[in-house]
């Protein structure tokens, strides 16, 4: 039997998949990406965790200190184990000592405590610490995570989109740096992640009504990207070890940040959207009232998931929610929804939009021309695969 384990290589954030094959003096990792096998030398490999029944071995090499490779079959241990005796065991020990355990224990109190109060209470803060890259990185892994379907990438429909932003940016006080994508997935929604990544999903195209509504939309996400409310949910999320991890480029904890629950946002972080995304329309000149419309049209409660089942019978109409079965997409859909910048709304929130926001100037020239309009409705004619376009994303970073 193949012996496997996950290699990060210690220059991309996603892990390879690698066949481990054993000698006397080496360990010869083989990709499964077909690209060249890499050899690490026993002697020069350092032991960070050992493995167990609870964790991974964790192993590193000394020419790449950053490279990490994950060891999660007892059976691949086992087969590994005997000839790390020339290894450099870095991995922690506990000593008998009274004092010592007295002592892990006081620190063991200190970090709860760093995690349950002090990191969440100070998430703001403390977000700003976080380096760029290791914030991209961190976007990379969620966006990868829970989102395998492809990038649209029409030319003329990402012309149309990048007009479409370049007109929101003329409203923003200051300039936004980030990094827009359309994905091919049939919900209606749209996401902030960490890294400044703005996920438009083209469930959400489908469905609204008017390029300034997705416009509203989006500049909401563009507020979420400018207040940094994805990596400050993250660290109130996962606590003290997430920051952590984020300064080290220890990974065990970042791999479980790939979760949905820390991108929630409260009610606090959607109002602040809103509101800067009322004030980027209005600088803008476009019409605000559109952005209210989507959410009057939605019942006034959430954006509203699309799934390909959404127009049955038994579909949601507005202002209600009937009981349906679920099938496989809609309980996908749910759980994104739940998770990921769910927007908690009321019909309160709607009309507060409605009356902060304000018609276009007499004037004004239009955000999209009609054939712009379809042709972003048609962008995801073409596609490049989500790995592809992250690597190609990565390789443009300055």
């Amino acid at each position: 039997m193949a012996l496997q384990a996950r290699y990060f290589d210690g220059m991309r954030s996603r892990p390879y998949t690698v066949a481990l094959a054993v000698s006397e003096t080496s360990m010869r990792l083989t990709p499964d990406d077909g690209s060249a096998a890499v050899i690490w030398k026993f002697e020069d490999i350092v032991i960070l965790d050992k493995y167990d029944s609870d964790h991974p071995a964790r192993l590193s090499v000394r020419h790449t200190p950053d490279a990490r490779l994950m060891i999660e079959s007892a059976a691949a241990w086992k087969a590994v184990a005997p000839y790390l005796q020339t290894a450099h065991d870095h991995s922690p020990r506990l000593s008998g000592a009274w004092g010592t355990l007295v002592l892990y224990a006081v620190l063991a109190v200190m970090v709860v405590g760093l995690a349950v109060y002090y990191v969440p209470r100070y998430a703001a803060n403390l977000a700003s610490l976080v380096p760029d890259s290791a914030a991209r990185s961190l976007g990379e892994r969620v966006i990868a995570a829970n989102f395998d379907n492809p990038v649209c990438v029409d030319e003329k429909g990402s012309a149309a989109f990048a007009k479409m932003l370049s007109r929101i940016g003329t409203g923003l006080e200051k300039p936004l740096r980030y990094t827009p994508m359309v994905v091919k997935d049939e919900m209606t929604n749209a996401v902030a992640a960490p890294g400044d990544y703005v996920v438009v999903l083209k469930g959400l195209i489908d469905d609204v009504k008017s390029p300034e509504e997705m416009a509203g939309v989006v500049a909401h996400e563009l507020g979420h990207v400018h207040y940094n409310h994805p990596l400050r949910g993250m660290m109130r999320y996962l606590g003290f070890s997430f920051l952590v991890s984020m300064m080290v480029g220890d990974s065990t904890v970042l791999d479980a940040a790939g979760t949905l629950s820390a991108l929630s946002f409260g009610r606090e972080d959607e109002a602040a959207a809103d509101d800067f995304a009322i004030a980027a329309l209005t600088r803008a000149g476009l019409d605000g009232r559109r952005f209210a419309e989507f959410f009057e049209r939605h019942g006034g409660f959430s954006i509203e998931v699309k799934t390909p089942d959404a127009k049955n019978k038994n579909a949601p109409e507005a202002g209600g929610h009937k009981d349906k079965p679920k099938n496989k997409d809609s309980a996908r859909a749910e759980k994104v929804m739940e998770y990921f910048s769910s927007h908690p709304a009321s019909s309160d929130r709607a009309a507060k939009i409605r009356a902060a926001a304000k018609p276009a100037p007499a004037g004004a020239a239009p955000l999209l021309t009609p054939q712009e309009w379809q042709d972003l409705q048609k962008i995801c004619s073409k596609t490049q695969p989500m790995d592809a376009w992250l690597a190609a994303q990565e390789g443009q970073k300055p």
